[in-house]
């Protein structure tokens, strides 16, 4: 199975070709997106779950969105690191709950404009999404930026 580094939120466990089958597990979109400083996290259990979030460096924003490199005349696939644990085989009861990023890493130091992913697992149940990290406008592309931000 291959993730795209930018999309759609997605559930990984999806059967490819098959629509997604309605799940009682809910991540919703992180907001707000894109930030400056942080954003939050909601998602809803239907059971007592084991859940695990955690939030990896996708892509500069003017890096090329790939995940490959050349290595003595070899191909690899470069695997995100670890920004930030935000919940690590936490066992929760059904609920709904919200789980806030301050777009810091684990050792509490800022980290850089880009894009990143949170992973969320709950069970068998996998989730991730995208999130836009921008500390000021002009860390951005002009492409990018909000035309009404000078």
């Amino acid at each position: 199975m291959q993730l795209a580094v930018w999309g759609e939120p997605s559930d990984i466990n999806m059967p490819s070709g098959n629509p997604p089958a309605a799940s009682p597990f809910e991540l919703d979109n992180p907001y707000p997106n894109p930030m400056d400083a942080g954003t939050t996290l909601e998602f809803t259990l239907p059971r007592q779950s084991t859940v695990s979030m955690w939030v990896v460096r996708a892509r500069g924003v003017a890096s090329d969105n790939t995940g490959y490199f050349n290595v003595g005349g070899g191909s690899m696939y470069s695997f995100p690191t670890v920004v930030r644990k935000l919940a690590s085989g936490k066992a929760l009861p059904a609920g709904r709950f919200a789980v806030n990023w301050d777009s810091r890493d684990e050792n509490g130091s800022d980290v850089p404009t880009g894009f990143y992913r949170v992973y969320f697992q709950a069970g068998d149940f996998a989730a991730f999404h995208d999130i836009l990290l921008a500390r000021s406008p002009y860390d951005l592309p002009p492409g990018l930026r909000n035309p009404g931000i000078h």
